[in-house]
């Protein structure tokens, strides 16, 4: 392996643990602080003092929201590997048949292999960047609804610029990141509707 494949390896593997030394971090600073409107995002409306089970209850939706970013990522990975893989390693051996002759080397494997997952598990996250967005106030589910033609452009432009230049990969992280975009907006109203509650 090249240190470009250890890098990859490592940061796909360091990725979720930076995810969550983030989390930690900026509830240090929420319970410190104490004021502005970030202070929502953390389900602490001033009751840290007042409820101390607010506290715990904020800590355990910290840890519930990572492992959800982690299974988020972990299905977008695997669905990539299962499903989107094996037809554009197929579409391209096949369609470059005539053209070229295939020289696999354990180092384009792996590289191109990452290129394929990193993308997908990434994308994987879009319901829970809508639920953080919406949380802290940027996005509403209304909002969301309205903008909906042009994100599913943006996701279509996005899955052509991730993906390898063909059009199976590219339909074939669009479509999920349409449906994630749907669970986005479903989880955004749910979140607003506890809120009013």
């Amino acid at each position: 392996m090249t240190i470009k494949n250890k890098m990859l390896l490592g940061a796909l593997l360091l990725g979720n643990l930076a995810v969550w030394g983030l989390w930690r971090w900026s509830w240090h600073s929420l319970v410190t602080r104490q004021s502005g409107r970030i202070l929502t995002f953390a389900a602490l409306p001033m009751a840290v003092s007042e409820y101390p089970w607010a506290l715990h209850l904020a800590v355990c939706a910290g840890y519930l929201l990572f492992v959800l970013a982690l299974l988020l990522f972990l299905t977008g990975v695997v669905f990539c590997y299962f499903a989107v893989y094996s037809l554009a390693v197929d579409f391209f051996l096949v369609a470059g048949d005539s053209l070229a002759t295939p020289m696999l080397s354990i180092d384009k494997y792996v590289s191109f292999l990452f290129g394929f997952l990193v993308p997908f598990g990434v994308a994987f996250q879009l319901p829970v960047v809508l639920y953080l967005t919406t949380r802290i106030g940027l996005t509403t589910p209304d909002m969301l609804r309205s903008k909906r033609k042009y994100v599913i452009l943006a996701i279509f432009v996005l899955a052509a610029i991730l993906t390898p230049p063909d059009v199976v990969s590219q339909v074939a992280l669009g479509l999920p990141m349409c449906g994630l975009y749907e669970i986005g907006i479903l989880v955004s109203r749910c979140t607003k509707a506890r809120e009013r509650a």
